[in-house]
Formats: structure tokens, C-alpha cells, sequence
């Protein structure tokens, strides 16, 4: 249960991907865990964290100290809960380094940039992501401790909800993706946000990310009607609830039932998004061009990238035919694959599988045109190392 949990707990930036590697998508599904490098670790103490690190990672401790010790007088704050013990902090120098982890094998795959397990208050988590970014993270995965530390695992009767972890998470870190504001708003315009206080696991919807994304709008949704302290009364409230003894949740943090709290929920993001109601459709200038699942076999359009003439779109895709990740050519026309580029992952090529933009996630494309349209350049994975390849599209 508790290496669930710590599954659980983790900042997944590549929903699609993700998904995909939830079912034999990728070419690395089911296969064992490689170590590459022998790592030296050494122990830097700050007054609430045991950074792990090895000595290639030196200079960045101070500045990581910093963020981490900022991200804890920012959570303790908000909960008004300090912890009673240095919590662990393993850093790894690159992502390539992070996915060779042995605190739980497997748990680090790509489209997963850190996570925090309750067996130990444990975070892990890679150091080659923008400053901005690796603050959020640290952030993230501690409000994962100190949730850990409030609710004991160990003394869980029943299964948490998803989004409570997660949206919590999110929230504390305190920062909106455009992706992820996005999928809130097509939610609630669409009318088909969830009780949020009857949903479990991934509540039936195909981006795992849409949970998280639900449960930190949930989130401000308390803050703005209950304040803070609303927050932080549920968080306890929420402990005598599923340890046992306690009232429902809800109801002892902010006087209603879980139904009307689902209500209000649904009408915050209503009038948040109102705006959004009336606007023009994206279908009523153009049409979607991700390839269709029913008609092909690619699924998904993860991150897409226009030539330079606009007559072809590069797009990542999932290959449920043949278990991997794909960059496919698609007319822009209407839609129609017209090759598969990277068909054939294998060692013959040079190559595992094709490798994300780490925690950018399609922030910045996966792909790029050189100017005359004839070569795409895209990073690879092989072994512990990515690889930049530069693609003759008309060749291939």
C-alpha cells in the first residue's frame, strides 16, 4: 500500500505520457531497472532537511538549501504544523541520474520529475530543471510530508482521495501551467466537473493530470470562501475523519455536507470561467488535426510542431500498435498521417525511445523545422544518455 502511496505522490508534468506509461506504451514497460552510475552520497545538514547528494552536485547545495528551507517556512506557515524530524532530501545531478533511483525502483520513469514516499519522508528529485520550477517541485513534494505527517499512513482506515494529495500539492506550490488552468476551465465550461467529494482515484477521465488540476482549484475554492484556516481545519478534520472517530470532514471543517460543498465547488467555477461561455469555438475557424484513435493507431497528439511552409505538423504521438512513443508526420490539410518517422525504436537505429523535454512538458515543443522544411532535429534516449537527432524527412 505504501509503495502506492508513494506512486501516488509524485509531480507528474506529462499527463499524456503518463497514461500512456501506465499500459505497455513505452519501450521501456516492464523491463529492469539499470543502474549506470555508482553514486557517492555524502549528507549536507540545513536546520529541517539531510540533503543527499554526491560531489559533482556541491556547488548547487546552498542554493537548493535555499529552496528548500523557503518551501518549508511557506508550508509550515499555511498548515501551522512544524515536523518533527529532518526530512531526507535526495537530489540527483540530471533526470537520466533521478531514473536510476533505488528507493522504489521504477517509481522515477519519464513524465514523473520527483516524488515523496511515507515510509521514510522521503523526496527525490533531479536538479536540471529552471529555478522557478525546481522551487515549485520542492514545494510540492514536501506539502507531500507534511500531509504524510498529519495523516499517517499507517493509521489510514480508508483510501484517501487523489485529488486531496495532489490538488494540496499543487496548491501550496502555488503556481497555475497554462495546460493545467486549461483542462479547469474546459471542466467547468463543459459541465462535466465531478463530486468532488464522492470521486476517487482518477474519476474516470483520460488526463491524469485533470485531477490535480480539480483538486488545486478545489482548493482555492476553499481558501476563497473558508480563508486559509478553512484549508488548513479541513487538512485535520479530514485526519479524525479516515483514521476514525471522527465526523465527516466537511461537515466539521465548514458546517456543510459534502453535497452542498460539491455544489458550491461547481458554482465557483461557473462564475470563475464565465467569461469562457460565450466565446468562439476553436471549430469554428479550424478542426482538430490530432490523428483519431479510431482510424489509425496513433493516439494522443502530445506535443505538435508546424513546418515552415505549414503544409506538415510534427506531431508526438502514442503507437498503440507497436508500444511506443512516435513522432509522426500529419497533413495540415486535413489531418491525414503521412509517415511515421520514428517507427521502430530499437538498438539497430541507435536509439531506445524518444525522450521528453523533462519538466517543460509541451512548454517548448519536443521537436524542431530546420528553415527549409527537409530535416527535424528531436532527443532520443539511449542507455543513460539522450541523443540529438537530425531527421531527413524527405529521405526517411
Amino acid at each position: 500500500m505504501r509503495a502506492a502511496l508513494a506512486a501516488v505522490a509524485a509531480a507528474i508534468v506529462f499527463a499524456p505520457l503518463q497514461a500512456i506509461a501506465q499500459t505497455p506504451m513505452v519501450p521501456y514497460f516492464g523491463k529492469n531497472q539499470i543502474r549506470y552510475t555508482n553514486f557517492r552520497w555524502n549528507i549536507y545538514t540545513t536546520d529541517h532537511f539531510e540533503i543527499y547528494f554526491y560531489p559533482e552536485e556541491e556547488q548547487h547545495l546552498e542554493r537548493i538549501a535555499g529552496y528548500a528551507e523557503s518551501a518549508y517556512q511557506h508550508v509550515s506557515s499555511d498548515l501551522k504544523h512544524d515536523l518533527a524530524f529532518k526530512v531526507p532530501l535526495i537530489i540527483f545531478k540530471t533526470s537520466s541520474e533521478f531514473q536510476q533511483e533505488n528507493v522504489i525502483p521504477g517509481a522515477a520513469v519519464e513524465g514523473v520529475a520527483a516524488f515523496a514516499e511515507p515510509e521514510r519522508d522521503r523526496m527525490l528529485l533531479p536538479l536540471d530543471e529552471p529555478p522557478d520550477l525546481l522551487y515549485r517541485t520542492i514545494t510540492h513534494e514536501l506539502t507531500h510530508i507534511f500531509q504524510f505527517d498529519i495523516i499517517p499512513t499507517s493509521l489510514i482506515r480508508r483510501n484517501l482521495p487523489l485529488w486531496l494529495n495532489e490538488g494540496g500539492a499543487d496548491y501550496e506550490a502555488g503556481y497555475w501551467d497554462p495546460l493545467d488552468i486549461m483542462t479547469v476551465r474546459d471542466a467547468a465550461v463543459a459541465d462535466i466537473v465531478p463530486k468532488m467529494s464522492e470521486m476517487e482515484g482518477y474519476g474516470g477521465f483520460n488526463n491524469p493530470r485533470l485531477i490535480y488540476n480539480l483538486g488545486h482549484a478545489c482548493y482555492e475554492f476553499m481558501e476563497s470562501r473558508w480563508g486559509k484556516e478553512g484549508v488548513r481545519q479541513f487538512l485535520f478534520a479530514l485526519r479524525k475523519s479516515v483514521i476514525g472517530g471522527g465526523d465527516d470532514a466537511y461537515e466539521e471543517a465548514f458546517k456543510i455536507k459534502g453535497e452542498e460543498f460539491d455544489q458550491q465547488f461547481d458554482k465557483y467555477l461557473k462564475e470563475r470561467f464565465k467569461p469562457f461561455r460565450d466565446k468562439e469555438r476553436p471549430a469554428d475557424y479550424g478542426r482538430n488535426l490530432a490523428p483519431n484513435p479510431e482510424k489509425t493507431s496513433f493516439i494522443q497528439a502530445i506535443s505538435a510542431e508546424p513546418s515552415p511552409s505549414g503544409d506538415l505538423i510534427a506531431i508526438a504521438s502514442g503507437n498503440r500498435k507497436d508500444g511506443e512513443l512516435d513522432i509522426i508526420l500529419v497533413s495540415s490539410k486535413d489531418g491525414a498521417v503521412i509517415r511515421n518517422l520514428t517507427n521502430g525504436f530499437d538498438s539497430s537505429r541507435g536509439w531506445e525511445y524518444l525522450s521528453p523535454p523533462g519538466g517543460r512538458f509541451n512548454r517548448v515543443p519536443w521537436m524542431s523545422w530546420d528553415p527549409t522544411g527537409d530535416r527535424l532535429a528531436y532527443f532520443v534516449r539511449r542507455e543513460k544518455t539522450r541523443t540529438l537527432i537530425i531527421e531527413n524527412v524527405l529521405t526517411r
